[in-house]
């Protein structure tokens, strides 16, 4: 799938998990009117949503968090936080939704409530295995990047190269042939063209 249509797909799906059910016209019969086994999973789910949109601040302000939690403004035009603690912090969370949300049984809940379980099961599992298998943190923008950002907007700031950390990655450009070969994918749009929009977009969002 073209990384263009991934990104927009996820964005919708996530959009109607989270923020859609809770328009009227979506909404199902509620907390209120719910049996005591979808109460307690939908007091989860919503406690899941909100986390994982704070931890993902780029997603919440591209989806208008604010206006689904007024607690999210303050994440707005923000980048997430890759340092270590940090990363631990959001591994320890995952584990610890995954371990309540295993805890209820799916056939205790509502046909709607079900659905949510298995997509928040399927959700854990992917950001779980991005967080101890793949490691896609570690593929951080480097100093090739940098560069491109500089040269793309006139900036004056200068690279410092520091010493490495210890836990520095060594692999800074993965290998994408199992990619090209198994998903017959492969990028459409170069990273210097792939940055005027996204140059363009945070100049909006920060007015500067």
């Amino acid at each position: 799938m073209h990384r263009r249509n991934f990104l927009r797909h996820t964005g919708e799906a996530a959009l109607a998990f989270g923020i859609l059910r809770h328009l009227p016209a979506c909404a199902g019969p509620g907390k209120a009117g719910a049996s005591k086994a979808d109460q307690a999973f939908l007091s989860l789910r919503d406690r899941y949503f909100l986390k994982a949109l704070e931890l993902n601040p780029v997603t919440a302000t591209y989806l208008g968090g604010d206006g689904y939690d007024p607690s999210l403004a303050k994440i707005n035009g923000r980048l997430r936080d890759f340092r270590p603690p940090a990363l631990g912090d959001e591994r320890a969370f995952y584990l610890g939704i995954r371990k309540e949300l295993e805890a209820i049984d799916p056939t205790s809940l509502s046909s709607v409530s079900r659905v949510d379980h298995q997509v928040m099961t399927a959700q854990l599992r992917f950001m779980l295995h991005q967080l101890e298998d793949l490691k896609q943190y570690q593929r951080a923008i480097d100093t090739y990047v940098a560069e491109l950002v500089l040269r793309q907007t006139n900036s004056k700031s200068k690279i410092v190269h520091m010493p490495l950390p210890a836990d520095d990655p060594k692999q800074r450009r993965p290998d994408i042939t199992r990619a090209n070969r198994l998903l017959d994918w492969a990028p459409k749009v170069s990273l210097a063209e792939g940055l005027k929009p996204t140059i363009a977009y945070y100049r909006e969002l920060l007015g500067a």
